[in-house]
């Protein structure tokens, strides 16, 4: 496997939302291939851009993406954005975020967030999140990065999970709550977030037996429900 490839790989899983379905369409496919050096796949993907399919223009946009060819990336992403593929929205608005294929803007980057993060889209979500919870762009606000990090970490976004694990351990713009510390710090493991299973063992030193248990009942909840069950916990210790 070659280094063009991994890059292409890495960018494709980093912009792929993180509870993205398996279910590939047959552009996803298409896409796949060209990724892996099939130029005839490359080529039917540059033809269905060309025709205007949005899921194929985010995904040539994603492969120029790996090759540090921002500008094109750029162009690309936006004609699929202006369709409503919510996808190419996220990675438009990451590219405005960072920098990247135009000048930073971080004001633009937040619309772009925002409007994605509205229709559900759970990377959006996180990253609105945190621009809230750091003050990126927008003034420092733990309310309303909660908000959004709760919605994110309900569709099994992982990043969202771990952020609001660290927010409850170590109570930074929420009540410290280590039995809410553990739940989200060990479902971001579950969902294979890096060092997540490694935090949630320390969190784990911390806590005491009944709010062990009382996590663990919550993890074991939320595996079949998602977090609503954490939800209605958090909702309590809130309203407390």
């Amino acid at each position: 496997m070659n280094i063009i490839f991994l890059r292409m790989l890495v960018i494709t899983i980093l912009f792929a939302p993180v509870n993205a379905t398996f279910g590939m369409s047959d552009v996803e496919k298409t896409a796949t291939a060209a990724f892996q050096g099939n130029n005839a796949a490359l080529n039917a993907l540059i033809q269905e851009a060309d025709t205007g399919n949005a899921e194929a223009q985010m995904w040539l946009g994603t492969l120029y993406y790996a090759k540090k060819e921002f500008n094109k990336a750029f162009s690309l992403f936006e004609k699929s954005h202006f369709q409503g593929n919510l996808q190419a929205t996220f990675n438009l608005a990451r590219m405005y975020d960072r920098g990247l294929g135009i000048k930073k803007n971080l004001g633009k980057a937040k619309e772009l967030y925002l409007m994605s993060a509205k229709k559900r889209y759970a990377d959006s979500q996180h990253n609105i999140g945190n621009m809230y919870f750091l003050g990126e762009g927008v003034k420092k606000d733990y309310k309303e990065a909660l908000k959004w990090l709760l919605l994110a970490a309900e569709q099994g976004q992982r990043m969202a999970q771990r952020d609001l694990g660290l927010m409850f351990a170590d109570g930074h713009g929420v009540k410290r709550n280590y039995v809410l510390a553990y739940s989200y710090m060990s479902l971001a493991a579950i969902n294979n977030e890096p060092s997540a299973d490694i935090v949630a063992a320390k969190i784990k030193n911390l806590m005491t037996q009944n709010e062990i248990t009382t996590a663990n009942r919550l993890i074991n909840q939320a595996k079949e429900i998602r977090e609503q069950e954490i939800r209605n916990y958090l909702n309590k210790e809130l309203n407390r």
